[in-house]
């Protein structure tokens, strides 16, 4: 065990409950022998099956989870692997951890909701550590892209200034090719405020610049546009972000912002209106 996990846990038998299950063990079972009961199972999905068959990485696999019942393999998790390995065709038998049960389908349905019940998903901050580590292109540009404009990428409070949370959202920006625009743009018209990076905001002045782009064209520029905006104060925007959040608008807070932001920009400029074309493309 690790020295942090040594330090943050503590064995205390008396705080938990006595063991009513028998550890079971590993075993390598032919496909042939495993079972999926579509009585508890979720919904099989054939493209989640393909993906994980087309990218499989033995590296990456997990044991399927099985309770043999009558004398059949049963999976409790893992239907998705088993799909996947069945579409390869040049693989025959998958490592599984096996338990026994009384015949009995409810331990099974029991196993089933117990694992998906305390399955704990991986946050996107972590996600990108790991992504960053194996070197994946698309965690590097991100990270990069906020790395140049002298923001970071924290897992904290979010109330130092420049350092985004919205790890997501700085994803999606980056996929769409305006992530540098839009923390150039939240630096000179609000300071890199932590409130202004949020992941509504962020993807707000994400949707504003693409627009802007395409009217503005040779005209455009993140300096350009952060000088028409930047009267449009922090506080201003955050409330108006409240008010929309708290009321039965059909627009989402996002698109609120983005069109806060074009009309800001419309009302200092004397060329081309964005407003017109964002409302267009709604």
């Amino acid at each position: 065990m690790s020295a942090v996990l040594k330090t943050t846990i503590s064995r205390s038998k008396s705080a938990y409950a006595p063991l009513d299950t028998i550890m079971g063990e590993m075993e390598i079972v032919p496909l042939s022998r495993l079972f999926v009961e579509i009585a508890y199972q979720r919904e099989f999905k054939g493209k989640h099956a393909m993906r994980l068959a087309k990218e499989w990485d033995w590296n990456c696999f997990k044991p399927l989870s099985i309770i043999v019942r009558k004398n059949k393999y049963y999976v409790t998790d893992g239907q998705h692997s088993l799909g996947a390995a069945l579409l390869r065709g040049d693989i025959d038998v998958l490592p599984c951890y096996v338990t026994y049960a009384d015949d009995d389908i409810r331990s099974e349905a029991d196993a089933f909701l117990k694992i998906n019940r305390n399955r704990k998903s991986v946050t996107p901050f972590s996600a990108h550590k790991a992504a960053l580590l194996a070197e994946d292109a698309e965690a590097l540009v991100v990270q990069r892209t906020v790395d140049a404009q002298g923001y970071g990428i924290s897992n904290g409070g979010g109330s130092e200034p420049y350092k985004i949370r919205a790890v997501s959202a700085c994803y999606r920006l980056s996929k769409t090719g305006v992530l540098s625009d839009v923390l150039i743009v939240i630096d000179g018209a609000w300071g890199g405020r932590p409130e202004m990076l949020r992941s509504v905001v962020l993807d707000g002045v994400g949707q504003f610049i693409g627009r802007a782009v395409r009217v503005l064209e040779d005209d455009y520029s993140p300096t350009a546009v952060t000088k028409k905006i930047c009267k449009y104060g922090a506080e201003k925007l955050l409330s108006d972000i409240q008010k929309h959040e708290r009321s039965n608008i059909a627009e989402t807070p996002v698109l609120a912002v983005s069109v806060a932001l074009a009309k800001a920009y419309d009302k200092h400029s004397r060329g081309a209106k964005i407003t017109p074309t964002l409302l267009a493309d709604l």
